[in-house]
């Protein structure tokens, strides 16, 4: 003697098999689903969502800034234009190096960086006199603005207009000739 378990269905109980039921009725009656979202999409921060923009390396920003910076020069060139040569988002200089002047020090630092070993074999190779010794020096940088002319051409936009971001560019170059203590 064994028990079958009874495998029927309830009655369906609906608007069209029961005439005193009215829609509304019908709707309050039936069970409702409430419809949940994936906790990943439930905790979306507020704003806008942020692009997957994948952030070129440091030294392709830098080429990319000095292009601007020399095109344009400091002024002639904003935030955003610059935001759109790297191909990163609008915030992303602010975020990274404060502010455009701080991004602009930043890219006269990577520009200026190696020469100031060929200005020390400049410095310490054997000369006639001290006039000598400043020509090679002067060689040595003209010659490192040939390699790299977007340098040069950003050097000569600045310095044709009193810049003063000028002075900057003289103390870097002034740490390379006489170290800290100048």
């Amino acid at each position: 003697s064994s028990v079958t378990p009874d495998l029927s269905l309830p009655p369906r109980t609906d608007v069209r098999s029961d005439p005193g039921m009215t829609t509304k009725k019908a709707a309050k009656a039936a069970p409702t689903k409430k419809k949940t979202l994936p906790k990943a999409q439930k905790t979306r921060r507020p704003g806008r969502p942020t692009a997957d923009i994948a952030v070129p390396p440091e030294r392709e920003i830098f080429a990319r800034g000095l292009e601007a910076f020399a095109e344009a020069g400091f002024d002639g060139v904003s935030v955003r234009d610059l935001a759109r040569k790297l191909g990163v988002s609008h915030n992303f200089i602010n975020d990274r190096y404060g502010t455009k002047e701080g991004f602009w020090r930043a890219v006269v630092d990577d520009s200026l960086s190696g020469m100031g070993d060929g200005v020390e074999k400049a410095l310490s190779a054997p000369h006639e006199n001290d006039l000598e010794k400043l020509k090679a020096v002067v060689r040595h940088i003209a010659g490192a603005g040939g390699p790299r002319p977007l340098l040069q051409q950003m050097l000569n936009f600045e310095s044709s207009r009193g810049s003063p971001r000028m002075l900057y560019i003289f103390e870097q170059l002034a740490l390379m000739f006489y170290g800290p203590e100048a």
